[in-house]
């Protein structure tokens, strides 16, 4: 049995869960109008702040709030006084600072993660799509314009909440070179 969680937000915000945007296998593409992103192996989740609360759901609509406090957390901080819904992959970084899914399954099998595995295994939400902001339905513009409101929303890529990179400039298979 599959628990969603609800919460009380304002009614101009859907409410929860909204799908993830997925990715389409095949080749990268390439051309103007096309960014690249990097593909990131972690647990996809999305969130959405309303008035001072947050709900990190995952694909299936389990919620990820007791398993990573310090990314809820995260959230309210930065996105105090919006509303939004975000879309983006719980990632465990490993000693170099690369996402590691074998460790972020130590952070999914937890409830209750104690201070030694929030230390051992950081955990960190990065963001590549912003849904809803404060009143506003974004899913009918273009990524792009999503992906600059993000960035704004949420400048710098440092931190437990973050933005990745994109790359404008360069198609798909010299990225991938």
């Amino acid at each position: 049995t599959r628990r969603r969680q609800t919460m009380k937000v304002p009614p101009t915000t859907p409410a929860m869960p909204i799908g993830p945007m997925l990715l389409t296998p095949g080749p990268p593409q390439t051309g103007e109008g096309w960014i690249q992103e990097l593909k990131i192996d972690g647990a996809r989740a999305i969130s959405l702040v309303a008035g001072g609360e947050v709900a990190i759901q995952s694909r299936p609509g389990n919620s990820f709030n007791r398993r990573f406090p310090e990314i809820v957390a995260g959230l309210a901080d930065r996105l105090g006084g919006h509303t939004a819904i975000l879309d983006g992959e719980l990632v465990a970084l490993d000693a170099d600072g690369m996402p590691s899914f074998s460790l972020l399954q130590r952070r999914l099998v937890t409830t209750k993660p104690s201070t030694v595995l929030k230390r051992s295994v950081p955990a960190r939400l990065w963001l590549f799509d912003c849904l809803h902001l404060d009143g506003q339905d974004l899913t009918g513009l273009p990524y792009r314009i999503r992906r600059s409101i993000l960035e704004e929303l949420l400048p710098g890529r440092a931190g437990t909440v973050a933005v990745p990179p994109t790359w404008a400039d360069i198609d798909g298979p010299t990225l991938l070179e």
